[in-house]
């Protein structure tokens, strides 16, 4: 029996399993994608954006989610695309930052916001191949074999690139820290 939802004015049919399949995918891999869509997005907004996003690609794909090979791989893969897609699309929300912990003492708190605002600009200024395969495996935790599936190069390549990225890293951050005497 099946049942019809109207979800961005498109009705779809969706059989029974095929609906109790879904939930299970988003109750399992849920997380994931918002973890992949946020390190892309850098919004939290952004992000739920994107995982309603991807579970609707999931829904209205003409694949049968009972031949999906590696659920995780399948959502990560969406996810990781619909992010890269709405982010090309609309520019980041500028002036995002990391939430705040109540400081111990200001002057420290200062100085961990200002070493947290270098390391992240250091990231945005990553070629973007070693940018995502560090976002995709530190960011995201994800396995360097998943992380090159989605990116579609050789397991091999993306820890290439995830040295490659963290090299570049901790030479910026040495030489900011030499150079403030810390």
């Amino acid at each position: 029996m099946a049942q019809t939802q109207v979800l961005t004015n498109r009705p779809i049919a969706i059989a029974e399993n095929t609906q109790d399949d879904l939930e299970e995918l988003v109750q399992v891999h849920g997380r994931l994608a918002y973890r992949i869509a946020f390190s892309v997005m850098r919004n939290p907004q952004d992000a739920e954006d994107v995982v309603q996003e991807v579970f609707l690609r999931v829904l209205r794909s003409r694949k049968p989610l009972a031949e999906v090979s590696d659920p995780a791989a399948y959502v990560a893969r969406i996810a990781w695309n619909v992010s890269k897609d709405l982010y090309r699309r609309n520019a980041p929300s500028p002036g995002f930052a990391m939430p705040e912990h109540v400081p111990a003492c200001q002057e420290q708190s200062a100085s961990d916001r200002e070493i947290m605002g270098f390391v992240e600009n250091a990231v945005a200024e990553l070629p973007a191949h070693l940018r995502d395969a560090l976002r995709l495996s530190t960011v995201d935790e994800l396995p360097a074999a998943a992380a090159a599936k989605m990116l579609g190069v050789a397991e091999g390549t993306v820890r290439t690139r995830i040295h490659r990225a963290r090299e570049i890293l901790r030479r910026k951050l040495t030489k900011v820290l030499d150079g403030r005497n810390v």
